[in-house]
C-alpha cells in the first residue's frame, strides 16, 4: 500500500496510462505552488482533498520540484 503525503508534493517518475507523469499535494499546501504550475502550463485536476498536477514533459515537472523546494515544500520523489 502507498502512503501520500498531503502535506508535500509526491511525484512520481513512472507514467500514467496516458503518458502523463504526476504529482500530488494536498489542497491546502498547493496554494505554495499553484502559480508556478499555472506559469509552467500544467494540468491541474482536483479530487477531495487532493490535487493532481500532470505533464507529460519531465522537465517541466522537474522545475516545479525545484520551485517547490525554494518556497519550502518538502518534494517526495521516487
Amino acid at each position: 500500500m502507498v502512503r501520500i503525503d498531503l502535506g508535500s508534493l509526491n511525484v512520481s517518475r513512472r507514467r500514467d496510462p496516458q503518458g502523463f507523469y504526476v504529482a500530488i499535494i494536498g489542497k491546502e499546501r498547493a496554494a505554495i505552488i499553484i502559480d508556478a504550475v499555472e506559469e509552467l502550463g500544467l494540468d491541474i485536476e482536483s479530487s477531495g482533498d487532493v490535487i493532481m498536477i500532470r505533464s507529460k514533459s519531465w522537465a517541466k515537472l522537474a522545475s516545479l520540484m525545484s520551485r517547490a523546494k525554494a518556497r519550502g515544500l518538502r518534494v517526495i520523489n521516487d
